[in-house]
């Protein structure tokens, strides 16, 4: 067999260089010697530069006994979130400028019509911490109502159908180990 000959542009896989990306990069402590960039005037964006925890949903300074959140803004889900029945979806009232002002926004983060908006598609709205408890309360009880009714058939079946008449037998235990069982 005869050999295949090599071009002079053919490298074989030892001959070409990795790459070497960390070199390139900034080391920490060349970081802190940046200095800062001449902004052009017209570039009015407030830039926040925080490394971490950046987020769009963040409240500045939450007033402490508030929870916050952001709606959207389709009139009929705030129709029903700034309604007055609590338990029913409702119960926020949408921060007004002053408040936002209040909790850290600036001037430019608060649209025209003194609402602090996300684009146009989320609005920022409060309610009290007590009263946002008593509904957190009730929505996990309403998540629990059926896992609970499920348990109440296991253990005493349903005296409506006979046919379940075994399955809430005293020593039913679901399923268990075999160490639970003895084995």
């Amino acid at each position: 067999m005869e050999k295949s000959k090599k071009t002079s542009n053919e490298k074989t896989f030892k001959e070409v260089e990795p790459l070497k990306i960390e070199e390139d990069l900034m080391k920490p402590e060349e970081l802190s010697e940046v200095t800062e960039p001449k902004v052009d005037p017209h570039y009015t964006l407030e830039v926040i530069k925080e490394e971490v925890g950046t987020d769009i949903f963040r409240v500045p300074n939450p007033l402490p006994g508030y929870h916050y959140r952001y709606l959207n803004t389709k009139e009929s889900n705030l129709f029903v979130k700034t309604g007055n029945l609590l338990l029913a979806k409702g119960g926020w009232q949408l921060c007004d400028k002053e408040h936002c002002l209040k909790i850290g926004f600036d001037e430019k983060g608060i649209g025209a019509d003194g609402h602090r908006r996300i684009a146009n598609d989320l609005i920022l709205a409060f309610m009290p911490e007590d009263l946002y408890q008593k509904k957190e309360l009730h929505k996990r009880k309403e998540a629990n109502e059926p896992m609970s009714a499920i348990q109440r058939l296991l253990s005493e079946g349903d005296p409506n159908n006979p046919d379940t008449s075994g399955i809430g037998h005293s020593n039913m235990r679901g399923i268990q180990t075999k160490k639970q069982l003895g084995m």
